[in-house]
């Protein structure tokens, strides 16, 4: 019971920052119901036993299941900003879906405050972009959007908001989104990892 109090705690910190960030630019709705999920039996209860306030419960989830996260599934299953929702996996191949402009934005809000929750209010402020892009390229995240994210989380960790204008964001993913196909289609004997590095 501990662990889902703590948990839920520090989930309501991480929406804080979320609707902060949301609020900075300009996509306020997404910060009210970002992470809802977060709140459903389903989520709450193994989240609440791997509690440990240093990084998502569902790491050791994972160590305790044979690398599956039961709460992951149903996590990314249900928020739109996670690129795993936008990946759909197929006999022949795997079709990959540049993420809309709004859940893109979720995404840097999300990758903020995790940085601010996890890593406390004097961390660095390259700290998202840094862990953006030593994980992305283990994911099957749209090229086009792991260069708007990138882009956003680097100009962030130079200019703070002030940099991340809806006016910026929104060129700077029409530029991104202009340089592939809206849908990459990977065959199943590829990983899927040989695009262009961000």
């Amino acid at each position: 019971m501990i662990g889902i109090c703590k948990h839920i705690i520090l989930t309501l910190k991480h929406k804080y920052f979320v609707f902060v960030n949301a609020m900075h630019l300009g996509i306020p709705w997404r910060g009210v119901i970002h992470d809802l999920s977060k709140f459903s039996l389903e989520e709450l209860l193994p989240s609440g036993k791997y509690y440990q306030g240093i990084q998502s419960p569902q790491v050791l989830e994972r160590n305790d299941n044979d690398d599956y996260s039961r709460v992951s599934v149903h996590h990314v299953g249900r928020n739109k900003h996670h690129w795993q929702y936008w990946v759909d996996y197929r006999q022949t191949n795997t079709l990959v879906y540049c993420i809309p402009y709004t859940y893109a934005m979720e995404y840097v809000c999300d990758s903020l405050a995790a940085s601010r929750v996890y890593g406390g209010k004097d961390v660095a402020k390259d700290n998202a972009y840094q862990y953006f892009v030593n994980y992305a390229d283990k994911c099957l995240i749209h090229p086009s959007i792991k260069r708007f994210i990138a882009s956003c989380l680097k100009e962030y960790s130079v200019n703070g908001f002030d940099g991340l204008t809806r006016e910026y964001t929104r060129k700077v993913y029409d530029e991104c989104a202009g340089m592939y196909p809206r849908v990459i289609r990977i065959p199943t004997n590829t990983t899927g990892l040989e695009w262009e590095r961000v």
